[in-house]
């Protein structure tokens, strides 16, 4: 995955991307970032880097307090279920949307 990451940062540099108006918080380190110098970096890192998700969810709840809301767009309950292991305080304020077919 190197080469993809390499070939990710070449292409990465040469996209405009403007600094987040919102927190972003990275994979790579489980922290909010906020200027895109740094994004840049850690979305090449993303390809070959393990993934901080339960640090991340615990450092998204201690930026914004216990009663951080939690929004799933998709047709799987999975990111919810994680973030109740997480942080059980959050079962019940995770919302889920479903994005599939009507049947």
């Amino acid at each position: 995955m190197s080469g993809a990451s390499v070939a990710l940062r070449r292409v990465l540099v040469g996209v405009p991307i403007a600094d987040p108006a919102i927190p972003v918080y990275s994979n790579v380190t489980g922290y909010r970032h906020n200027n895109t110098k740094q994004l840049t970096e850690l979305f090449a890192q993303q390809l070959q880097m393990s993934v901080r998700w339960q640090s991340l969810i615990e450092n998204m709840i201690a930026e914004h307090g216990e009663d951080l809301q939690f929004y799933e767009v998709g047709p799987s309950r999975q990111i919810s279920a994680m973030i109740s292991q997480i942080h059980r305080p959050s079962r019940g304020r995770t919302k889920a949307t479903d994005s599939g077919p009507k049947s």
